[in-house]
């Protein structure tokens, strides 16, 4: 005994709902494996987003990539 048209249509919405959940996570995933092993990510990903707002502005990433490179910030675990 198969599934009804209905049943069928919703087994079919919850995969595509999933399958975008999975393909948006591994997306943030990779920026964020990508963002933990380049050295300089931070800053390229802080420039160029301001780049494309069409100003540039501080918005503390900056402040952030200069207190992780500092004494202090490398001896604090990574959050």
């Amino acid at each position: 005994m198969g599934l009804s048209c209905g049943a069928r249509a919703l087994k079919f919405c919850l995969f595509i709902f999933n399958l975008v959940f999975l393909i948006c996570g591994l997306v943030c995933l990779g920026i964020g494996i990508w963002l933990v092993l380049d050295k300089y990510a931070v800053d390229n990903l802080a420039e160029a987003t301001s780049k494309v707002q069409g100003h540039e502005k501080n918005d503390g990433l900056r402040d952030l990539v200069s207190f992780r490179t500092s004494p202090v910030g490398k001896k604090l675990p990574f959050c």
